[in-house]
């Protein structure tokens, strides 16, 4: 009889610890799961409307460290001064633009998954409907040293340029903060709207030039300010209302 009583104290033990773990288990897992889910927010990028005139938008996290870190380290060795372009088609230097820039490769099989990430938010934010790699110039890269700017202009082209080239009108424009700027400077300044935004690396600002090709928006003069030390990393993505 004592036996049978200590199996089943012994069998009541068993229990209670299987029981015991089970919780402790379902706690853990629980804990994990909001872990992994607090970092999949935190990678997930936010949207703030800055100003609805030009349909300003801030976007937080649209690319991660390591695309950014890509871009940069891939473009190294290939920049050449900036130009602008003039009405009749060619580049030219400028001293309003003194950084430098470089268009990627676009056959790069891992600059074809970052600009997937930019054709995602245009899918989602403007036009579900479109192939955005038809209406996107090449992806330019641009790098700023110490005291180097694009002073106030206008993305959108001239109606003497669209007349002469017989090419589409640049609907929107997305700049893509690839560092973060040491101190002071190199802030992104629409001076019409009173705004200036500090680079953030990985987020990106999205406006638009353009209501239709030949009704551009004035609020959208912007300039590049010139960071006071160090360096300025910054990627440009033009996005014209028509296929090219």
């Amino acid at each position: 009889m004592n036996t049978l009583k200590k199996e089943i104290f012994m069998f009541l033990i068993l229990i209670t610890c299987i029981i015991v773990m089970s919780k402790v288990y379902d706690q853990i897992s629980i804990k994990i799961h909001n872990a992994n889910w607090e970092h999949i927010k935190m990678e997930k990028h936010s949207i703030e409307l800055l100003d609805d005139r030009i349909e300003l938008k801030y976007i937080n996290n649209l690319l991660s460290d390591e695309d950014c870190n890509y871009l940069i380290n891939s473009s190294q060795g290939y920049f050449k001064n900036s130009q602008v372009v003039s009405d009749n088609g060619t580049s030219t230097l400028s001293y309003e633009r003194t950084s430098q820039s470089y268009v990627v490769n676009e056959d790069d099989e891992n600059i074809k998954l970052i600009k997937n990430k930019i054709y995602d938010f245009l899918s989602n934010n403007v036009d579900s409907n479109k192939n955005w790699d038809n209406y996107t110039e090449g992806t330019q890269i641009v790098k700023y040293e110490t005291g180097q700017e694009y002073k106030a202009h206008y993305d959108y082209f001239t109606e003497d340029y669209l007349k002469k080239n017989n090419e589409p009108q640049r609907e929107y424009t997305m700049f893509i903060y690839l560092n973060d700027v040491d101190g002071n400077g190199g802030e992104t300044y629409f001076p019409n709207l009173n705004k200036k935004i500090k680079p953030k690396k990985g987020a990106a600002l999205f406006w638009r030039n353009c209501l239709e090709s030949n009704k551009c928006f004035t609020n959208s003069l912007h300039q590049g300010l010139p960071p006071y030390s160090g360096k300025k990393y910054g990627m440009n993505v033009w996005i014209r209302f028509d296929e090219i």
